[in-house]
């Protein structure tokens, strides 16, 4: 029996890019329709399709028909299959069109290698509690980020969008007193939080067996297609059934 290996990023990622359409929830145009008139107003629009409207109604009219939402979903669709290509490239180093098992595992220890490196340098409480007075501040943990930011302009890393004040309502989630700050107890308690899904996601990751179909030791473009495609279906059930 193959050993099993944890893929982690390059299908994990593929995966769950490919579920995200229209608000980033996967909700067709009727959803948005809440009328049932054949168009969606801007009144109606939410999410990606409110900001992204005057791209996607490209008649100007003022509205989107179904014939526009389509078209807007399979330009996704296309940029999300350009993302699951590039990660199978990235596994497939000798650009044979094929991966390898060692391959794979070499792309596995990548990525162990890059968590590992980010949980050397993730902050501990003590180096955000500035004061030491035992509680994380608003203004401690601005600090932090602005910390973090500018660590990552002088080593000329790229920085992320993400949504505004993302990170503040996280942390906001764990301020369970809600005096407005982090206590140690409750940073420790997000910690462990943050560790039981990252364990859960690992246990759920694929294998090398898994996306290996025919079990003839590599992974052909096609397998690899399929299996994302495979996933994406599944989390596009569950959603549909989590409504």
């Amino acid at each position: 029996m193959k050993k099993l290996f944890i893929l982690g990023g390059a299908v994990l990622m593929a995966t769950s890019s490919l579920t995200m359409a229209a608000n980033g929830h996967g909700k067709d145009f009727a959803s948005f329709d809440n009328n049932s008139n054949g168009v969606i107003s801007a009144d109606e629009a939410t999410g990606k399709v409110s900001k992204f409207f005057a791209n996607i109604d490209t008649d100007k009219d003022g509205s989107i028909t179904e014939a526009e939402f389509d078209v807007m979903k399979q330009m996704m669709k296309g940029k999300r299959k350009g993302k699951g290509q590039n990660h199978f490239k990235k596994m497939d180093t000798d650009n044979n069109g094929e991966v390898t098992e060692a391959e794979f595992n070499a792309a596995v220890a990548a990525m162990q290698e890059r968590q590992a490196d980010r949980d050397k340098n993730r902050p501990t409480f003590a180096s955000i509690d500035t004061d030491g007075n035992g509680q994380i501040s608003k203004e401690e943990r601005q600090a932090m980020k602005e910390a973090k930011k500018a660590d990552k302009e002088n080593k000329g890393g790229k920085q992320h969008k993400g949504r505004k004040g993302g990170k503040e309502k996280h942390l906001a989630k764990f301020d369970t007193d809600g005096n407005g700050q982090i206590s140690k107890q409750e940073f420790d308690a997000m910690t462990a939080a943050k560790e039981a899904k990252r364990a859960e996601r690992e246990k759920n990751r694929p294998t090398f067996a898994m996306l290996d179909a025919d079990g003839n030791g590599v992974i052909t473009k096609e397998e690899h297609k399929a299996f994302v495609e495979q996933k994406m279906e599944e989390k596009k059930g569950q959603k549909q059934a989590a409504k």
